[in-house]
């Protein structure tokens, strides 16, 4: 990478010297994704490292050692990309108290293009006491190398069992495959997308921060993002339900024992629409002197105003707040914030919090409906309300040294439990219920300790 910047001051106005910058950047990427023969499954005897033959016969002793069941061998792959980009950024104070600052920035890539951004913003402080500050801009997000050029591959199967829709086999048969017989998960695969798009992106924040006295200091800030042409995966709910509405993430699966052609779900990024958020970040923080230390108290929260996206470009919105939508599989926090409390003495530091997430309904989910003898009399759908979520953590430093110190510190001090959650989603998706692995963490009540030593 190499990278060239340099600044001047171009003029002198009422609030000080104005300042321009200018830069310049030349960079290029390699990706190789190298494992080794017995992960790539080319062995015939992985002990001695035998070579295998991929049309060999079964029970030949160059058959190569991939099991039926076992076909998640890792695909190597290479791939890179040169860019460039240069900028430009101006800083006007234009008054006493008054800064502007306007900025422009072009980026190329050689395997997706290139794009100009730009920003604005302001900084206003009419009273010592009072800031108001503002910005609007655009943005320009690649895909990584992987993402465009990962190897697909096996990564699984899907969650739940699903039914032959008449849509499905219409997508097989398109892709010259067939169903999977009966009620059957299906293969899932994973890799990169050659044909993604980078997002594109609009933003645009305006916020204040007032300190009525010396110990008190509140914050606010509202923002805005407007993203097109958006990174994301249709989630297999969605999927299966409406095969034709998706057809581009759907590909075909050999079955190594059969050698038949079975439709699978194709897990690879796509550029999924437009997606629009904005929320109010809040900050509050209280200063106190007493006998036993100097206390810092600060409260730092948002609220989330919107969250709309789209599944497809032109389609409907779907916004998860407060909801784990079917076609989302995912939801946004109503309210999340953390309220600390730091006490020092001397050296001693103590520190309590209160972390909080608000509750939200589940995913629908089909349950089976038992009569008083524990008989399956039919089943029912439901969103269960995941309840609001909230735990304290404590953490104690002692600095005996000015280059030594020990902490010793409590998480989820109470042993709270994750609010209940019977969806399918999670980083471990299918392989566990009863909680959300993506927002909570089951650990429990957790002690540690870190000894720090400065040199």
């Amino acid at each position: 990478m190499l990278q060239l910047n340099g600044s001047r001051e171009i003029a002198s106005l009422t609030g000080g010297p104005m300042m321009l910058g200018l830069g310049a950047s030349l960079m290029k990427e390699k990706f190789q994704n190298k494992p080794s023969l017995f992960a790539q499954g080319k062995l015939a005897d992985p002990v001695a490292g035998t070579l295998c033959d991929p049309n060999a016969p079964s029970g030949d002793p160059l058959e190569c050692d991939q099991r039926f069941g076992d076909e998640a061998a890792i695909v190597p792959y290479s791939a890179d990309r040169n860019s460039w980009a240069t900028f430009a950024e101006l800083v006007a104070p234009v008054a006493k108290g008054l800064d502007l600052t306007a900025s422009v920035r072009y980026d190329h890539y050689s395997d997706v293009g290139g794009s100009t951004t730009a920003k604005g913003s302001f900084r206003f402080k009419p009273m010592s006491n009072l800031l108001i500050r503002g910005s609007v801009g655009s943005g320009f997000h690649v895909p990584t190398v992987p993402q465009l050029n990962a190897a697909q591959q096996p990564f699984g199967v899907t969650s739940l069992p699903y039914l032959c829709s008449a849509e499905m086999a219409q997508v097989a048969a398109s892709l010259g495959a067939v169903c999977r017989p009966g009620n059957a998960q299906y293969d899932v695969i994973a890799g990169g997308n050659k044909e993604l798009k980078p997002e594109k992106s609009n933003q645009a924040s305006l916020g204040m921060r007032f300190d009525p006295t010396p110990q008190w200091s509140l914050g606010a800030d509202w923002w805005w993002v407007g993203i097109k042409d958006s990174f994301g995966q249709i989630t297999e709910g969605e999927l299966f339900a409406n095969p034709l509405k998706y057809s581009s993430a759907w590909t075909t699966k050999r079955d190594t024992g059969t050698g038949a052609i079975y439709l699978a779900s194709l897990q690879s990024n796509l550029n999924l629409g437009k997606e629009f958020y904005s929320g109010i970040d809040f900050d509050f923080l209280g200063r106190f002197k007493s006998d036993y230390g100097n206390l810092t108290s600060q409260v730092t929260a948002t609220y989330m105003l919107r969250d709309d996206r789209q599944l497809v470009p032109g389609g409907p919105y779907y916004s998860p707040i407060g909801d784990n939508q079917d076609s989302l599989g995912q939801v946004t926090f109503r309210w999340q914030g953390r309220w600390m409390n730091t006490l020092n003495y001397g050296a001693w530091t103590h520190v309590l919090a209160f972390n909080y997430k608000s509750g939200y309904s589940d995913q629908t989910t089909t349950v089976d409906v038992l009569d008083a003898a524990g008989n399956v009399t039919g089943t029912q759908d439901i969103k269960l309300k995941v309840k609001d979520y909230y735990t304290f953590d404590w953490q104690t430093t002692w600095a005996f040294r000015k280059d030594m110190s020990l902490s010793l510190g409590l998480l989820n001090i109470f042993d709270k439990d994750p609010p209940l959650s019977i969806s399918i989603g999670g980083v471990n998706r299918g392989q566990q219920f009863g909680y959300d692995d993506r927002y909570y963490d089951p650990r429990g009540r957790t002690f540690y300790g870190n000894f720090s030593f400065k040199f």
